[in-house]
């Protein structure tokens, strides 16, 4: 594994540096939407990394399967800023994540900001035609039962799936 890799998930498992942490989680997640999507000639991500060490990165395949599972490990067993993790999630395109947040759907069906971030990060990976009856399972009794305005919406626009709390 890289060494800028290895350091930077080292900061996302910080516990006591929630500022370390978060710095490191996004950094992680720019540096795999830069690599599925080969954007490695776009200026703007010395402005987002802000050194040149993680713009001169490129990541291999391996590297982005290590980020990819710790990234799991972090919003299951962390838990510390699970918002930019479900974030991180939704940059990796090509990867085959789908029954990973479905899991993560139900694990935090209670939460709507959570929830919330994985619907979108699910949208940008995912055609919703496709994931609609698998979501709608998943989030039908939450929505019934917990008030989840956010997820709520994001289902409606971006799933088209019921507006439960008008039932």
């Amino acid at each position: 594994m890289n060494i800028e890799v290895k350091e930077l998930i080292d900061k996302a498992k910080l516990v006591n540096d929630h500022k370390a942490m978060m710095s490191a989680l996004t950094n992680l997640g720019l540096l795999i939407e830069r690599h599925t999507q080969d954007r490695y000639a776009d200026d703007s991500y010395h402005i987002l990394f802000g050194n040149d060490d993680l713009f001169n990165l490129k990541l291999t395949n391996e590297d982005t399967n290590s980020i990819v599972h710790f990234l799991f490990y972090h919003i299951i067993n962390i838990k510390i800023h699970p918002i930019t993790v479900a974030w991180c999630l939704g940059k990796c395109y090509n990867y085959d994540i789908y029954d990973g947040i479905k899991r993560l759907l139900k694990l935090y069906s209670y939460d709507d900001d959570i929830c919330e971030q994985l619907l979108f990060s699910l949208n940008a990976l995912y055609d919703p035609r496709e994931t609609f009856e698998d979501i709608a399972k998943i989030l039908e009794e939450p929505i019934k039962s917990i008030p989840l305005p956010k997820t709520n919406e994001v289902l409606r626009e971006n799933f088209e799936i019921l507006n439960y709390d008008e039932d």
